[in-house]
C-alpha cells in the first residue's frame, strides 16, 4: 500500500518533467498525461482491496453521487462521448482517492514519506531558482506542449519545477501548508519548520501565484495557531528564529539577495492585479458566477466534461459551451457541467465525508472553505495535492489522539498498581521504605 503511494506521489512530481524534457509534445507525451488523470482510479483499486477498516461503511450519498456523474456523462447536449469520460475521472478522482484512505485509515502511513516531502521541496527549489534567472528559450523553460515559458513576474520567469505546466506547480506549493500544518501538529523541530516554511514561500514567490502563496500562508498560520505549538514553544521558536536569520544573512546572502528578488517580483504582480481589480474580480467572481449564472440548463448542465480543455482539444468544443462564454471558477463550471444538482451533491459529499476526519471540528470548517474556493476537480495536480495534503494532516491528529488513548490507557492501567504499593509502603513502616 506504501509503495502504491509512494509511486503516485512520485508519478505527479515527476511526469511533467518527462513529457517536457523526454518524450516532448506529441502521442507519448499525451499517454503520460492520461496516466496522471486515471492514476486515482489505480489508486483507489489498488488500496480499497485492503479493508483493514471494518468500522467505516461507504455513505450511501457516494452511491448517489456516482450514479449521477454517469448520467450527466451521457448529457445529449455534450459533444461526445468522450467527453463525458474525461468528466466522469476529473470528478470522481478526489473522492475516490478520500474513499480509499478512510478505508485503510488505521494503516495509512503517509507520515512515513515525511522525509521524502522535504527532499522534494529542496529539489523543487533548486530547480526553480535556475528556471527563475534563465531565459525563456532555455530547456528547462520548456512546457510539456514544447512551448517556451514566457510568462514574466518583474524581471524574471514564473517558474514550473518539474511540473509539465506552471499550475502543478502552484498547486505543490499549496501542499506545502499542508505538510507545514502536519509538522506543527506532530512537534518536529521548530527549526525544521521555519527552513520548510521559508523555502515553501521562496517557491511561491516564484511561480508569482498570489493564490497558491495565499494559501501556504492560510495554512502554515491556522496550523501554528491551532495546533497550539506556538503557546507551548514560544521561546524556543523565537531562539531559532534568530539563529536562523543571523545564519542566512552571514552566510547565505545569496539566498536573501534571490529571496528578496523574488518578492519583489511578486509584489509587481499584486500591485497590478489590485489596480486593475483582478484579485477582488477573482474571488468575488466566482460565487457571483453561480448565483447570476448565465448558462442554458442551470439544473441539469450540457454534460460531464464539457469544459475540459483537453478533450474540447482532441474532440470539439460543446455549442452550448461557446455559448457560454469565458469561465474560470470552478463552482461556475461544475454547474455548467452538471447542474446546480451536481453542485449541491459534491457540498453534500464533502460535509459527509468530513464528519470522520481526525481533525478537530474549526480544522475542519477551515479546510471546507478552502475545498469552496479550491479548483479541486478541473485542475489535476490541485486535487491530487488537496487530497494528499488533507490526509497528511488528519494522519497527524489521528496519531495525537492514539498516542492520547495509550497514554490514558496505560495510566488507568498501572493505577491500581500504584495505589496497592502506596497502601503496602503505608502498612510496613519507614523501614520497608
Amino acid at each position: 500500500m506504501l509503495f502504491v503511494t509512494w509511486l503516485f506521489i512520485l508519478y505527479t512530481i515527476f511526469s511533467g518533467a518527462v513529457r517536457k524534457w523526454v518524450t516532448g509534445p506529441g502521442a507519448l507525451g499525451n499517454i503520460v498525461f492520461f496516466g496522471q488523470l486515471v492514476l486515482p482510479l489505480l489508486f483507489y483499486f489498488s488500496i480499497s482491496k485492503r479493508k483493514v477498516n471494518p468500522k467505516y461503511k461507504t455513505p450511501f450519498v457516494v452511491l448517489i453521487y456516482i450514479v449521477y456523474i454517469f448520467v450527466a456523462a451521457l448529457n445529449p447536449m455534450n459533444r461526445t462521448l468522450a467527453h463525458g469520460f474525461f468528466g466522469i475521472v476529473l470528478h470522481l478522482a478526489f473522492w475516490l482517492c478520500w474513499i480509499a484512505y478512510y478505508q485503510t485509515k488505521p494503516i495509512f502511513e503517509i507520515e512515513k514519506f515525511t522525509n521524502l516531502f522535504i527532499l522534494i521541496l529542496l529539489g523543487e527549489v533548486i530547480l526553480a531558482s535556475l528556471q527563475y534567472n534563465l531565459p525563456p528559450s532555455h530547456i528547462l523553460n520548456k512546457f510539456a506542449t514544447g512551448q517556451d515559458n514566457d510568462t514574466t513576474l518583474g524581471t524574471a520567469l514564473r517558474v514550473a519545477g518539474t511540473f509539465s505546466y506552471l499550475g502543478g506547480f502552484q498547486a505543490w506549493v499549496t501542499f506545502n501548508g499542508f505538510l507545514i500544518w502536519f509538522l506543527f501538529v506532530r512537534r518536529f523541530p521548530s527549526f525544521l519548520i521555519m527552513i520548510v516554511f521559508a523555502l515553501s514561500l521562496f517557491a511561491g514567490l516564484m511561480s508569482g501565484s498570489r493564490g497558491a502563496v495565499g494559501l501556504l500562508l492560510m495554512l502554515s498560520i491556522f496550523g501554528l495557531l491551532y495546533s497550539g505549538f506556538i503557546m507551548k514553544r514560544f521561546f524556543n521558536i523565537a531562539l531559532h528564529l534568530v539563529l536562523l536569520t543571523i545564519i542566512v544573512v552571514y552566510v547565505g546572502g545569496n539566498f536573501v539577495g534571490k529571496f528578496e528578488l523574488a518578492y519583489l517580483n511578486f509584489m509587481t504582480r499584486v500591485d497590478a492585479g489590485n489596480r486593475g481589480g483582478e484579485l477582488e474580480g477573482r474571488v468575488v467572481g466566482t460565487f457571483g458566477d453561480v448565483l447570476e449564472f448565465r448558462g442554458t440548463d442551470p439544473i441539469f448542465g450540457v454534460g460531464l466534461g464539457s469544459t475540459y480543455q483537453g478533450a474540447n482539444a482532441l474532440f470539439g468544443e460543446s455549442i452550448y459551451v461557446k455559448e457560454y462564454g469565458y469561465y474560470e471558477g470552478e463552482p461556475a463550471r461544475i454547474v455548467l457541467e452538471g447542474g446546480f444538482i451536481l453542485l449541491f451533491l459534491r457540498t453534500l459529499l464533502f460535509l459527509v465525508l468530513m464528519r470522520r476526519l481526525s481533525i478537530p471540528w474549526l480544522g475542519q470548517v477551515f479546510i471546507f472553505i478552502l475545498f469552496m474556493n479550491t479548483m479541486i476537480a478541473f485542475n489535476t495536480y490541485q486535487g491530487f495535492f488537496f487530497i494528499i495534503g488533507m490526509i497528511l494532516v488528519d494522519r497527524a491528529y489521528y496519531l495525537k489522539d492514539a498516542e492520547k488513548s495509550q497514554r490514558n490507557y496505560l495510566v488507568q492501567k498501572f493505577k491500581p498498581l500504584n495505589m496497592n504499593m502506596s497502601a503496602q509502603r503505608q502498612g510496613t513502616g519507614d523501614s520497608s521504605k
